[in-house]
């Protein structure tokens, strides 16, 4: 009799057979025990990393089945690669999960890829599949290192309510939506992948989804890239929703229409929204006019007072039936003073090199230690965090808050970051924007220390050169009495 066995964890196993006379009470004739020792297949990640030629072998699921008897697996840690196999091209499906054995090759499309497969197919996903009613709770509490929750979840179809569209974008060879579920908060993309076969119609039916529309998905398959996501490839997965629930609704307000929570100028105010179609009129009611006018018109507390709490209440209506408040409470910060200002024009060096040390007296005899470039235009010139960049200065007589004004060096996209430190304190970063010449300003309240105080400006920017040129420091002294 011929069988198979098919082992889905390494280990080692003990198979007994026996043969035995049915006529004679199911007495054993013969008896004899195997040992099978099983070893791991390869990862995705062990696969990439292959030379071309070299052997490989492990157990994927088929994510996408595209041109040219090319289909594209993945493992249950997201990565994936191609595998050109003209032979099983049409006997496999979306879904299924399968053991191979090949040989690495060129890679296909940018992708790494094997040829001369064999493969067996270890479960099916059916046509015919009943798609799992899940929630996004759900979803997110998946752990894909496991593999019982692999096999249970990963590939399989299911069906989600009421989501909202808060993002479309087109990568390379795909077209997807980011979905946004308003009662939980999560968010999953919803992806096709553009070399898929016969993709047209349902690309052409996924383009016509806009920002803030509300979607159901019926049946699309659980995958994972960089976290789960839905696989899409035909219209009927996804289908427009023509009136969300009312609790929707509130939810989806409560977690995307926001105010800041502090703030030191005029507050934005939104009037209308649009959400699914429908436009919504929203109107504000201040708690205290004098602070926050219903046009978002802020007036700071003067130097010395208090901050002030104010309590906006949004009106959201759409004309008909839905009519809710929201309410959000804003602290508006106290008017600041500063003491000392420093504009860095003690910096007289020309040298390009950011290992530059430069030390100063200022003239309150504040000790100035600096290392980084000083050939900018403006200010000083802080590189990477390997440069081990900074700008530090030491003080006697405290500092209650700070603000450093800073813009990019160079027109670089690369990220640029600073961290403020007070004593060896950290008091948070500072992203500076990559795109814009207009210097912005770092500033940070309530340090609230006396006495003899190390202010410290270190760069944060990883990678290649982030560059950017520090302007000034502007600070104000403090004593608790």
């Amino acid at each position: 009799t011929d069988f198979e066995l098919f082992f889905y964890e390494a280990g080692t196993y003990e198979i007994t057979f026996k043969l035995i006379d049915l006529d004679d009470d199911d007495a054993v004739i013969v008896e004899y025990t195997i040992t099978i020792v099983v070893e791991a297949g390869m990862t995705a990640a062990e696969v990439i990393a292959l030379e071309d030629g070299d052997a490989a072998y492990g157990m994927f699921q088929v994510v996408l089945i595209a041109t040219h008897n090319t289909y594209y697996v993945q493992d249950m840690y997201g990565n994936g690669f191609a595998i050109f196999d003209e032979d099983n091209i049409d006997s496999i499906s979306i879904g299924d999960i399968l053991f191979f054995q090949g040989e690495r090759d060129v890679p296909w499309f940018g992708l790494p890829q094997l040829v001369d497969v064999t493969i067996t197919v270890l479960d099916e996903v059916a046509p015919n599949l009943v798609p799992m009613d899940l929630t996004t709770v759900d979803i997110d509490g998946l752990d894909f290192d496991d593999n019982d929750v692999m096999f249970d979840y990963f590939g399989h179809f299911v069906n989600l309510e009421e989501m909202v569209v808060v993002d479309v974008s087109t990568p390379s060879n795909a077209h997807q939506l980011i979905l946004h579920d308003p009662i939980t908060g999560y968010e999953i993309v919803l992806r096709i992948d553009t070399r898929l076969e016969d993709s047209a119609d349902a690309l052409t039916h996924l383009e016509t989804f806009e920002v803030g529309d509300a979607v159901s998905i019926n049946g699309a398959m659980l995958g994972w890239f960089n976290g789960a996501q839905l696989i899409y490839t035909h219209e009927d997965e996804i289908t427009a929703i023509d009136n969300m629930s009312e609790a929707a609704i509130i939810a989806y307000f409560e977690r995307n229409l926001e105010l800041p929570a502090e703030v030191d100028d005029d507050i934005v105010l939104p009037t209308t929204y649009t959400l699914n179609g429908v436009e919504y009129t929203i109107t504000w009611a201040s708690s205290d006019e004098t602070v926050i006018a219903n046009d978002g018109t802020v007036t700071q507390p003067d130097v010395g007072e208090d901050d002030e709490v104010v309590t906006m209440t949004a009106t959201v209506t759409d004309g008909d039936a839905f009519d809710e408040d929201f309410e959000y409470d804003v602290t508006v910060f106290a008017e600041l003073s500063f003491t000392y200002f420093e504009d860095f024009g003690f910096v007289t060096s020309g040298s390009s090199s950011y290992s530059t040390s430069i030390q100063h007296t200022d003239a309150n005899g504040f000790e100035w230690d600096l290392l980084g470039r000083p050939g900018g235009a403006d200010g000083f010139m802080l590189g990477n965090q390997s440069d081990g960049s900074y700008i530090e200065v030491t003080v006697d007589d405290g500092i209650a808050h700070i603000e450093i004004e800073i813009v990019r060096a160079f027109t670089n996209p690369n990220t640029r970051i600073v961290e403020l430190f007070v004593n060896d304190v950290s008091y948070g970063t500072f992203t500076v924007s990559a795109t814009s010449n207009t210097p912005q300003t770092f500033l940070v309240r309530n340090i609230n220390v006396e006495g003899e105080a190390v202010i410290r400006l270190e760069s944060r920017s990883p990678g290649s050169r982030g560059a950017m040129d520090v302007l000034s420091f502007n600070w104000e002294t403090y004593d608790e009495e």
